[in-house]
């Protein structure tokens, strides 16, 4: 037979879970704002940290082509990368959780790669300054 502390528990988690997890979203824009993220400004840190991100994709033959921020959605730092004798493209995303505990503040990184292949492309072409475009080039 089940307990009634689960039976509790359970419609808590419920019903209370949906107001609670509407209020701490953000809502996702329509159209992303980006910006463009030159070298020169990146912080020290910032720059030290893509030292040995980049080598790992140098060594697969990836440079960077361009680094920008959504400015509409999160501060995260995302890299684009090309490699001139393979169609696909890697996109890197650095996200940057910044914390303030009493006082002491924290700031952790994670980065998340992915790779997109000629077909991904073929669908839906993402570039920081033409937004998302269709097959045929259209927005």
């Amino acid at each position: 037979m089940i307990s009634s502390v689960f039976l509790w528990t359970t419609a808590k988690v419920v019903l209370g879970s949906k107001p609670q997890l509407r209020k701490n979203t953000r809502p996702i824009p329509l159209r992303y704002q980006r910006e463009v993220v030159t070298d020169s400004s990146l912080s020290e840190a910032q720059k030290q940290y893509l030292v040995p991100l980049d080598a790992q994709l140098e060594a697969l033959n990836y440079r960077p082509m361009c680094t920008y921020r959504v400015t509409n959605y999160g501060a995260n730092l995302i890299r684009e990368y090309s490699n001139f004798a393979d169609p696909a493209t890697c996109t890197l995303t650095i996200v940057e959780v910044q914390t303030n505990a009493d006082g002491v503040k924290g700031l952790k990184k994670q980065p998340r790669g992915q790779f997109h292949d000629a077909l991904f492309r073929r669908k839906v072409a993402h570039h920081p300054q033409h937004g998302a475009q269709d097959r045929n080039g259209h927005a």
